[in-house]
């Protein structure tokens, strides 16, 4: 979550919502990731629900993300989100598919999990 309502209290109401033995939880109340994800991608404002896919073997080093081969997000065109980084699920679903081997988007990403979109899209 980001915006005006961004509090650790939010927060907390969030993580219980979206519970997982998979799943971390961090609140970031100087929003310093999201900047250095903007960083990384060029965007024009702190990023949030971002969407980075990594090869393997790629080291993380330095006071910066690597780049991503592969990023998607759900962020307004003022953020200076290219039209194509917009999230498409099925897009993402088929990526990690490729990633992991394995032919089901479903099985591959468990979407309901890893596409936590606050019900704003209904994946497959």
């Amino acid at each position: 979550m980001m915006g005006d309502e961004d509090s650790i209290e939010a927060a907390r109401t969030n993580e219980a919502a979206f519970s997982d033995v998979r799943v971390s939880h961090f609140w970031d109340p100087e929003r310093l990731l999201g900047g250095l994800v903007a960083k990384t991608l060029l965007l024009k404002k702190t990023a949030w629900d971002i969407y980075m896919l990594y090869d393997r073997g790629i080291l993380w080093e330095g006071a910066t993300f690597p780049q991503p081969f592969f990023w998607m997000a759900q962020l307004p065109s003022e953020w200076g989100l290219p039209m194509e980084k917009f999230l498409d699920p099925g897009s993402l679903a088929q990526t990690v598919s490729r990633l992991t081997g394995k032919a089901d988007g479903r099985s591959a990403v468990d979407a309901r999990l890893h596409f936590h979109l606050r019900g704003l899209i209904e994946m497959m």
